[in-house]
């Protein structure tokens, strides 16, 4: 056994979930299981997200209140082995040479997806980037600019720029760490400018990989549906609705060709659905509540066919967009199917959204018991264990 996996609290703690606790939630056990590994696993369940490697560089609070919410059900005292994670203890045998790149991917992969211990990943983040020995791999690079970004760290930046040519990233990987790039700048520094410039570059950029044959056709029209919808978000930011709308049409398009190589079919498929759940959105904006629940309608059917991960959040909107279209019978309907499956996700954040609008979508049709019940399961039950299944695994 490595050192690292000698003074990794974290890893011990999931491989003693896995080992012993039957009854732990399965959105638990499944993360365990690639915690206990500290390996990219081939897959990732739907309730196991990574959040280190987020698109959108999101710090999520779920992998935090999750974790935290769980392992007091199963009797387990997680700040008690958060404060045993050392990251002296880490970096030591980094600078030494004594571990891989791997082996300090797992850890961060633990420490955000896992136990959602973002600044505890900030701070070895921090010591890789001022270590003698830098990051060199496009996971270890991506984890570390996350964790820095989250940080609020300038060099979050840099790291993503080092992933998008990393030898082992890729064109897809490069062209996902330039979206990670285009994204930091939007939202951490408050650059569009930047933004669009670095998404119209990776546009070209996949053409022309596409037309030298280091990337297939369906790969680079997948990137750039994925710049596309970057760029929306940035256009609409800036008031530019028509420039907005443009360009998730177009993501659209681009996300519904070709045939894939390097990209999976799922993850394409996930930012098809985010492409229609932000025109949507949109559209709620501007309010055209109409056009948008019947969008929605129509995302929702195709979901339930082709990629139900993504049916809990479709579930979700589909609700609040019939709940503001004063059709709240049937806003509650979509809502309880979306309450059951947020809760099996292992999303609290999620979850409470979900069941707010639930339980204001049953008032509004009388069953003020109903709504009075879904918001005391709310401060009850945050993390939605009561009515998930414990003894059988993850299956979302």
């Amino acid at each position: 056994m490595n050192h690292i996996c000698k003074n990794d609290p974290l890893r011990d703690l999931a491989v003693r979930i896995v080992e012993e606790s039957v009854r732990a939630h399965p959105a638990l056990r499944a993360r365990a299981e690639i915690a206990s590994i500290g390996l990219a696993p081939v897959t990732r369940p739907h309730c196991a997200p990574n959040y280190a490697s987020d698109l959108g560089l999101r710090r999520s609070s779920d992998p935090s209140s999750f974790f935290s919410s769980a392992c007091r059900r199963l009797n387990i005292d997680a700040s008690r082995v958060e404060r045993q994670v050392q990251i002296d203890l880490l970096v030591g045998p980094w600078s030494r040479g004594d571990v891989d790149e791997a082996d300090l991917a797992g850890v961060l992969d633990r420490m955000i997806s896992f136990a959602g211990r973002w600044d505890a990943a900030a701070e070895l983040g921090r010591a890789l980037v001022d270590s003698t020995r830098r990051p060199r791999s496009h996971r270890l690079l991506t984890y570390v600019a996350t964790a820095l970004s989250a940080a609020g760290d300038p060099r979050a930046g840099r790291c993503s720029e080092e992933a998008s040519t990393a030898v082992d990233g890729g064109a897809v990987g490069h062209s996902m760490s330039r979206v990670r790039r285009a994204a930091w700048s939007l939202k951490r520094r408050g650059r569009p400018e930047l933004a669009l410039a670095e998404l119209h570059s990776l546009r070209a950029s996949a053409s022309v990989l596409a037309r030298d044959r280091q990337m297939s056709a369906g790969d680079a029209a997948a990137v750039q549906g994925v710049a596309l919808n970057l760029e929306a978000l940035a256009l609409s930011r800036a008031g530019d609705d028509q420039g907005a709308d443009r360009c998730l049409d177009l993501a659209h398009a681009h996300l519904s060709e070709g045939r894939l190589v390097m990209m999976g079919d799922d993850e394409r498929r996930r930012y098809l659905v985010q492409v229609e759940v932000n025109q949507a959105q949109l559209l709620a904006l501007r309010g055209c509540l109409a056009q948008a629940s019947v969008s929605m309608t129509n995302t929702l059917r195709w979901t339930r066919r082709h990629h139900e991960p993504s049916l809990s959040e479709v579930l979700s909107l589909t609700g609040y967009l019939l709940y503001r279209s004063d059709r709240p019978a049937d806003a509650v309907t979509h809502l309880q199917e979306a309450e059951q499956l947020t809760a099996a996700q292992g999303t609290p954040s999620r979850l409470l959204i979900t069941r707010k609008m639930l339980a204001a979508s049953l008032a509004k049709t009388g069953a003020d018991t109903a709504a009075a019940a879904v918001l005391a399961r709310a401060t009850s039950d945050p993390a939605g264990f009561l009515g998930t299944s414990e003894d059988k695994p993850c299956a979302c």
